[in-house]
Parts: C-alpha cells; sequence; structure tokens
C-alpha cells in the first residue's frame, strides 16, 4: 500500500504529508484515487479505527471530495489528526473526522474556493464546503462563510473553541522520543508552512497595489483601504440614482411635449380635413357639425375621409335677387340721350 503505513494493525494509520492533486510546479501529490482505495479496503478489513494524520497545504478540491467522501462513508471509525498543517481542502479532510485531534503547534487554515474564474462555479463551492465545515462544527454556515473570505489561519485553541478539533494533544505529553523519530514530518510542516506563505504573498501583493498601498501593508490597512472604497461607492451610487431620476423626470416631461405637439398637429389635420368637406358642401359648415367630424377624424383618420368622400354634395344653390323694371319708367336709351343733351348745353 502507498499511503497506508501499517495494514496489519488494528489501527492502521495513513499518511497525508503532501499536496493533494496535481500541482503544476510539483507534479502530482497525493493521489486520491488510490488513498480512497485504500481506506476503503482498510475498511473492508474490520479493523477498530482508522488514524488520518495530515500535515498538507491542500490542493485540488475535487481530488479532496475522493477522500472526504471514504472517510465520511466508511463503517471502521477513521480518526483525523492534524500533525503540523491543515490547509485548504486538507482542512476541510482534518474536518470530516470522528474525532479529530489537534497537536498544539499544528495550524488550521482555511480560504475560498481557487483555481476557477467562473464565479458561479466558485459559489457552488463555497456553498459545498460551507455547509461540510458547519456540519462538523460548533459554528454556522455564516460563520464558516466569513473564516474563510477572511483567508484565516487558526491554532489549536482556536479550533476547540469553534468545534474544529475535539481534541488538542500537549507536547509535553507526548512521547518526546517518538516525536524526535517523526521530526521529518515536522520540518515537512514548516517548509509547507513556508510555502504556502511564498505562495500567498503574490496575491496580496496584487491587492495592495490595486488598493494603492505600499507592500506589505497589514490586514487593518487593508480593510481601512476597503472600507473607503465601499464608501466612496456608496457615494457615488447615491449620486447616480440621484442623476437617474432627474434623467426619468426630465425624459417624462419631453414624452409629454412629444404628445401635446403630436396632438396638436394631429387636431389642425382633422380640422383641415373636415373644413375642406364643408367647403365642397360634403356636410353643413357650421362650429358643432365641424367639431363632431374633426373628433371622428382624430380616432380614424383615413376611415373618416372615405366616409366623407362617398357623401353627396348638400350645398345650397347661391340664389340670385331679380329686380323687375317697372315699365313706366324711361328706357335706359331714354336717359341715355337726356344726359348726352344736359351735358351739351354746359357747353
Amino acid at each position: 500500500m502507498i499511503y497506508c503505513v501499517n495494514e496489519f494493525d488494528e489501527e492502521p494509520i495513513m499518511l497525508i504529508n503532501s499536496h493533494i492533486g496535481i500541482d503544476d510546479e510539483d507534479g502530482m501529490g497525493i493521489d486520491s484515487a488510490i488513498f480512497q482505495r485504500e481506506l476503503l479496503y482498510l475498511d473492508s478489513l474490520g479493523k477498530k479505527r482508522i488514524q488520518v494524520w495530515i500535515n498538507s497545504i491542500g490542493g485540488v478540491i475535487v481530488d479532496g471530495y475522493n477522500i472526504i467522501s471514504a472517510i465520511l462513508n466508511t463503517k471502521t471509525p477513521v480518526d483525523t489528526y492534524n500533525v503540523g498543517l491543515s490547509a485548504s481542502i486538507a482542512g476541510v479532510i482534518f474536518m470530516c473526522g470522528r474525532d479529530r485531534y489537534m497537536n498544539d503547534y499544528a495550524l488550521f487554515m482555511t480560504h475560498p474556493p481557487q483555481g476557477s474564474s467562473d464565479s458561479k462555479v466558485k459559489d457552488f463551492l463555497q456553498d459545498s464546503l460551507t455547509t461540510l465545515l458547519s456540519a462538523k462544527s460548533d459554528i454556522t454556515k455564516e460563520m464558516v462563510n466569513e473564516l474563510m473570505m477572511l483567508d484565516t489561519f487558526l491554532n489549536a485553541d482556536g479550533c476547540k473553541e469553534k468545534g474544529f478539533c475535539t481534541e488538542v494533544k500537549k507536547t509535553n505529553e507526548m512521547n518526546l522520543k517518538d516525536v524526535t523519530n517523526h521530526s521529518i514530518i515536522f520540518k515537512e510542516a514548516n517548509k509547507i508552512t513556508n510555502k504556502l506563505l511564498i505562495t500567498n504573498k503574490p496575491s496580496m501583493l496584487k491587492l495592495t497595489n490595486k488598493l494603492g498601498l505600499v507592500d506589505g501593508a497589514n490586514e487593518d490597512a487593508i480593510l481601512d483601504s476597503i472600507s473607503k472604497m465601499q464608501n466612496r461607492f456608496e457615494t457615488e451610487k447615491e449620486a447616480l440614482k440621484t442623476e437617474l431620476e432627474s434623467v426619468k423626470t426630465e425624459k417624462n416631461t419631453l414624452v409629454l411635449e412629444v404628445d401635446e405637439l403630436k396632438n396638436t398637429a394631429l387636431i389642425e389635420k382633422c380640422t383641415n380635413l373636415i373644413k375642406g368637406f364643408a367647403q365642397d358642401g360634403k356636410i353643413k359648415d357650421e362650429p358643432e357639425t365641424v367639431e363632431k367630424w374633426v373628433n371622428f377624424a382624430k380616432i380614424d383618420f383615413d376611415g373618416t375621409k372615405d366616409v366623407l368622400e362617398g357623401l353627396p354634395i348638400n350645398k345650397v344653390a347661391v340664389k340670385i335677387e331679380t329686380t323687375v323694371v317697372d315699365s313706366d319708367l324711361p328706357k335706359a336709351s331714354y336717359l341715355t340721350e337726356k344726359l348726352r343733351e344736359i351735358t351739351n348745353r354746359k357747353k
């Protein structure tokens, strides 16, 4: 077996002492499929219990789920031991043990899921991990989520307080000779811890640069800068809301003005149409009649036009006045002659 130290013992020990899955720089670490198969094989042998010793920076979440599922579904009790560092998905694996022992010098670290640019995938993984961690601890999902978002490191006492571990093993109570024999584990713990801190440093450098802070800015400075950004965001958001309301009001005013202009133009168009028909004698040229037909035209211009065009002309012919000439009055030619005669006399 690869990961089991003593498969024939009643309490075999399995080791997670490297990164989990494949790393771009360090290659294959713990092969979760093989680890899962070995753990399930030990479970089939009817052991008293199985110990899983963990000293790992974590790794690929999906690979971690292989180990998690095996620990949670065995008939044999599986107890986990944090013997140095249980970080990232390795910390979640540690939390899956029935009893969770943590050396007093050991560290636990949790952070949000990484490795995917898809925010929805990250959200689903975050919810999955917080569900598991809260179920195995004494704190709520919301509290777990807050710890993860802050990239939290916890010592043994902090883990015990939150229910992340069930027992803290004191160094002065351990077999010192045995600890010395396993010093390679503790050296590896220091190596992994340093690698984790170095690995995270570029991310912090990008963050501090983005916030306009000097390299190495502490947590309080980063939080203060983020708070100021949030305040600016809220101020700008309120200003934009006010501006948006102003734009909406201006838009509504313009819409009313346009509607009024359209209505005025329509009334003028309909009035001209109806007056034209009135002049043509299609309808009576009276204010009430014209107004009635204008209202029809406003509702259906083309239909009203068609109706009026089909009406017969009903205009009354102009009455010509005639004058009856009295037969006793002088004829026109007689008056003309008398006028000529008077004119000649004056000469």
